[in-house]
């Protein structure tokens, strides 16, 4: 919490992540990955850190964005791109991977929080 109170990135996400599971969504998911992205200062920067592996968040990123992969909870309401991605997640992977991506991104800003 006290990473929170002086981060409004932190703070952002446990507001989203705060929310029951249940309610969670693709939308909620990607933006948190957006936070996280944002603050280490782009795609580059995030891939570079090695926090996820480049298969996970491309899996994570058409399973967000594509309909032909989530269907109506999807980001957007068509595909762009040919042909279904090698690798999907569920919506729970999805929130699993984003958990994990930001735990990662706690301890690298120096916070302990409790999981």
């Amino acid at each position: 919490m006290q990473l929170a109170s002086s981060n409004v990135d932190v703070a952002e996400t446990l507001e989203i992540l705060g929310r029951s599971s249940v309610s969670l969504t693709w939308v909620d998911l990607y933006k948190v990955y957006e936070i996280v992205r944002g603050n280490v200062g782009g795609d580059k920067q995030l891939k570079a850190t090695q926090w996820v592996s480049s298969g996970d968040l491309s899996a994570f990123t058409a399973s967000a964005n594509r309909p032909d992969v989530s269907g109506s909870e999807a980001r957007h309401a068509r595909a762009t791109g040919t042909g279904l991605p090698k690798r999907t997640m569920t919506l729970a992977e999805g929130e699993a991977f984003v958990r994990s991506l930001v735990l990662a991104w706690w301890n690298y800003l120096g916070g302990q929080p409790s999981a």
